[in-house]
């Protein structure tokens, strides 16, 4: 899975963060388990990179459903 998000930061919320724009791009890994007689139905992992003009940075999310 792909993902791409971009915020725009305008007035207060530029001047209190100090820049005017965020992206992220992320790729992803998404296992479907509802057809097993498993708690969780599906397992989703995530690797993203987030930059702007003076921040940047990767992460990495997990997400589980019940």
């Amino acid at each position: 899975m792909l993902e791409f998000s971009h915020s725009r930061y305008l007035g207060d919320e530029a001047t209190v963060l100090g820049i005017d724009y965020l992206s992220t791009v992320g790729l992803g890994v998404e296992l479907d388990s509802s057809k097993y007689p498993v708690f969780v139905t599906c397992t989703r992992l995530m690797f993203r990179y987030t930059f702007s003009p003076y921040v940047s940075g990767p992460s990495i999310g997990l997400a589980v459903s019940f």
